[in-house]
């Protein structure tokens, strides 16, 4: 169900930046990156373009050489781990997430994307668990809202909890979803006919 873009990898590489304008990651924002070690930021400037470019092997291998140097910075991890997920490395994905959890936990971009990769390695419960703490560290986050309404409506098979979730999610966006509305009236109406078929 989860498909993460070239756009939203792009805007989630903003997104872990501080000071970072939403307009896009530009050599002048990368210098504000109180973060990002100054010896770094061209590295990391050439790591973003790759991957907005398409070039994830090329950002992989970037972002890889910035952990070797800085192996405290979880926001290395974080686009490292996002850019494996990108590519189906799950492995790769799940060491790199852990590894951002482990140095920094209340990243919820890193918990949420833990959690995509977890439950793309089967490991539900485990995914569970992220995509709650990514909603402890930021209760507006509406992609953690919808991946746990996934977890549980297609995994876990909870639909009672799955609509819970994809209601939040929906109610913080700007704009509904029509396909997100589309899955709670469906989830809505299993839970009825469930309920019907027990009397």
């Amino acid at each position: 169900m989860f498909k993460l873009s070239i756009s939203l990898i792009v805007s989630l590489l903003i997104l872990t930046l501080p000071a970072c304008s939403s307009q896009g990651v530009t050599p002048q924002s990368i210098s504000q990156v109180q973060s990002i070690p100054a010896a770094a930021r061209n590295t990391f400037t050439r790591a973003v373009w790759s991957a907005e470019a398409g070039l994830y092997d090329e950002a992989i291998v970037l972002f890889s050489a910035l952990t070797q140097k800085y192996p405290s910075n979880a926001r290395l991890y974080t686009n490292l781990g996002m850019l494996h997920l990108q590519k189906k490395e799950l492995t790769a994905a799940e060491q790199a997430l852990l590894q951002a959890v482990k140095i920094y936990p209340y990243d919820a971009i890193a918990q949420n994307h833990l959690g995509v990769t977890l439950r793309e390695l089967g490991k539900f419960h485990d995914a569970e668990q992220a995509y709650l703490l990514a909603i402890k560290y930021n209760d507006r986050y509406d992609d953690a809202y919808l991946n746990l309404g996934i977890l549980y409506d297609l995994y876990l098979h909870d639909l009672t909890k799955a609509i819970v979730y994809y209601k939040k999610a929906q109610s913080i966006l700007a704009t509904p979803d029509k396909l997100l509305q589309q899955w709670i009236v469906d989830a809505e109406r299993q839970v009825a006919n469930l309920a019907g078929s027990r009397v």
